[in-house]
């Protein structure tokens, strides 16, 4: 129950960390506007916040938040949401910084290095005694661990949090503008209502509605690199720009993954864990990165840029395998944007809900923003035949104490996932030349290329210190294994190139997939999945110069609870119910959870009302936890046809099914041809054969940037 006026605080998070703009007054009950713009009774004056970007609706029985903008996405703690209750302490999100969550106390002051928000008037629970234990061994080749590091410092001095205004405008006008907008408001919240109330909704309702703004034969619901890849292969199979549509958020389709691997440490030079022909723009292959790497160092009259090729021939017994650069691979889908005329056939949006049609098609409803919508209606629906669902991964992932302590302290600073900013983590400990702890929970990829940053970040200060907290130790022969093939291990971490084995993508693991029934699979993915990163020879070697050089800790357990320390609130006291069965404490300035995205289709709102409303079935990943929705081999999603119209889908939300890499490149690529080639044998409009001439004569054009 809330009670007015309600105090809200703003805060954004920089590079140098977490800054509390402003702390602002809601006096009554009303639908509030947030954005930009100067209209907005909430205006944050921010790049990444939209003109118009939420509805804020304040009750007595609590908060509701709408997402009103197209480009920019709203979050309530990790979770991206269109609409949804809020309950003030999740912090809500807009855009890729602001923060805001119910005020607390007295007005937050700045603090230096991590934690820029001092938490006065917070009583602390006293951090757990710390219990002596015996380190794991450590890994073949690596010399035994040091104790835990216990670095300290002295407690940064207090100052008042410099910010800037954030005002509501005068009760008479605020009262004024909240019940014109009451109307506008609730019907922005309510759509599309009662007109998707059942499972099928008939053409003349939806006439009838004025919602219905356009009809396509294909239509993409997600506009990211599955959406992307999918209406690529609808050009090469011959289909023109005008039967297309793709509804998504961002023209530019790899605008999320540019962001989470900005976030986890991938910028734009270093190298993915991907192979040269695994190219979203190029259907063939060829040429891969590899050889269009050489080609750019050759023009340079550099002869070493030779050794991207050898390097794939050489792959994987002779050398580590070829990988190409991040921006190199946004390069390449910006020119084939441009080559199959994606701007014509992208339609911005935000995805609300789907429903099939009584005339044997699919309508969609989706938002638009204020500024796409030109004063008109916002809310706005688009009817087409043949579907593919690409809507990416659900949300990001915290474990269950991390997410307890984030709520507990929403202003907090110092625990963050690897897949939001926290690049202040690494400049503060640069710049501070003062000892300091990271712990690094989880293992994999993302936790590989944190570890490349902290040691980046040690060329500056030298006194940072690595606690790697794992879940369980994996011994040197206890690799995952299918046959006689076996993992390799280093560090409690299995190896793999690859997201998984290449007989996944094209040889027998595929096939046995396919094959099996969903029992079976389940139990394959139990066999071979979980966590594993690339052996890259760079990054061995830092995590073996770290064992050396005494910076860096390999520790097994769960956190169980994280206090700040009374004598030191920059601190946190970390507990870990050890692997061994054993208490104990670690000390730390900041924590960088590498536990994943969340691929549970449950997880999106638009997704869930898909599944509760036709029921329809899912997989199971490898701990047996449901996964993505259940596809045949051809991706097509089961319980949705509508003859003849069908729904397709790719990415991550189909995990767990027929095919394993489903969200790596190759596997985009996959299930869009998959998925093509039977809308082909279906009989589908516009689709024609792509047979060896039509494959050739396609691959010509796309050599010389020509349109399909």
């Amino acid at each position: 129950m809330l009670k007015f006026p309600v105090e809200l605080d703003i805060y954004r998070n920089e590079p140098a960390g977490r800054r509390f703009i402003a702390r602002i007054a809601l006096p009554e009950e009303g639908a509030y506007k947030v954005g930009r713009s100067k209209e907005n009774q909430i205006k944050i004056d921010f790049i990444d916040v939209s003109r118009q970007h939420a509805y804020l609706q304040a009750t007595r029985d609590g908060f509701t938040v709408l997402n009103r903008s197209a480009s920019g996405k709203t979050y309530i703690g990790g979770r991206e949401i269109d609409k949804a209750s809020w309950d003030g302490v999740a912090p809500l999100r807009l855009g890729t910084s602001v923060e805001i969550v119910l005020a607390s106390g007295e007005v937050p002051l700045l603090t230096a290095d991590f934690d820029e928000q001092a938490r006065g008037g917070r009583e602390q629970t006293p951090p757990p005694k710390r219990e002596s234990f015996s380190p794991p061994p450590a890994p073949a080749g690596v010399p035994r661990q040091s104790p835990l590091p216990t670095a300290s410092a002295p407690a940064a001095p207090q100052t008042p949090a410099a910010h800037m205004a954030v005002e509501l405008p005068d009760i008479t006008t605020l009262r004024r503008q909240l019940d014109d907008q009451r109307k506008d408001a609730e019907a922005e919240m309510k759509f599309p209502g009662n007109l998707f109330r059942g499972p099928v909704v008939s053409i003349q309702d939806l006439a009838q509605s004025g919602y219905v703004v356009g009809q396509c034969e294909y239509l993409s619901v997600g506009a990211g690199m599955g959406g992307f890849t999918w209406v690529d292969h609808l050009r090469l199979f011959g289909t023109p720009t005008a039967a297309i549509r793709a509804v998504g958020v961002h023209f530019q389709p790899y605008n999320n993954y540019k962001r989470y691997c900005a976030y986890s440490q991938i910028p734009a030079h270093e190298r993915l864990r991907s192979n040269s022909i695994s190219a979203p723009d190029n259907i063939w292959g060829f040429p891969g990165y590899a050889s269009r790497e050489t080609w750019r160092e050759m023009k340079r009259l550099n002869l070493g840029g030779m050794k991207h090729i050898l390097q794939v021939f050489g792959e994987p017994a002779v050398v580590q395998s070829y990988t190409p650069q991040i921006g190199d691979v946004y390069a390449s889908i910006e020119r084939e944007m441009k080559r199959i005329g994606w701007r014509e056939m992208m339609v911005p949006g935000v995805i609300v809900a789907l429903r099939k049609t009584n005339d044997g098609r699919y309508a969609v409803a989706y938002r638009v923003g204020e500024e796409e919508a030109g004063g008109g209606q916002r809310g706005q629906i688009i009817i087409a035949r043949y579907l593919q669902l690409a809507t990416g991964y659900p949300g990001t992932r915290f474990t269950t104490q991390l997410e307890d302590f984030k709520r507990r302290f929403p202003g907090d600073n110092q625990v963050v996932g690897s897949y939001e900013p926290h690049d202040y983590i690494y400049t503060e400990a640069e710049k501070s030349k003062r000892p300091a702890v990271i712990i690094l929970q989880g293992r994999g990829i993302v936790a590989s290329r944190v570890i490349q940053r902290i040691f980046e970040a040690r060329r500056e200060n030298p006194h940072i210190q690595v606690v790697h907290l794992m879940r369980n130790p994996i011994p040197d022969n206890g690799g995952a294994s299918w046959g006689r093939a076996r993992r390799r291990v280093f560090n409690h971490t299995e190896m793999q190139p690859f997201n998984w084995p290449k007989s996944a993508w094209g040889g027998e693991w595929r096939r046995d997939l396919e094959r099996a029934t969903p029992q079976q699979r389940a139990e394959m993915y139990r066999r071979i999945g979980g966590s594993h990163t690339a052996p890259r020879r760079d990054w061995i070697r830092i995590q073996r110069q770290g064992f050396a050089e005494g910076w860096y800790h390999v520790r097994f357990g769960t956190i169980s609870g994280i206090e700040y320390q009374q004598e030191e609130r920059r601190k946190l006291a970390v507990t870990v119910d050890g692997f061994d069965k054993q208490k104990f404490t670690v000390v730390a300035d900041a924590i960088i959870d590498c536990t994943g995205l969340v691929g549970e289709v449950r997880n999106s709102p638009f997704l869930q009302d898909l599944l509760e409303t036709y029921q329809l079935t899912q997989n199971f990943d490898a701990g047996n936890r449901p996964a993505g929705f259940a596809v045949t081999n051809d991706f097509e999603v089961l319980g949705m046809r509508n003859l003849p119209g069908r729904v397709y889908a790719a990415g991550q939300i189909t995990s767990g099914g027929p095919y394993a890499g489903v969200d790596s490149f190759l596997g985009l690529q996959y299930s869009a041809l998959r998925s093509v080639d039977h809308l082909y044998e279906s009989g589908a409009p516009w689709i024609k054969r792509f047979g060896p001439l039509r494959s050739s004569g396609q691959w010509l054009k796309w050599c010389v940037n020509a349109r399909p």
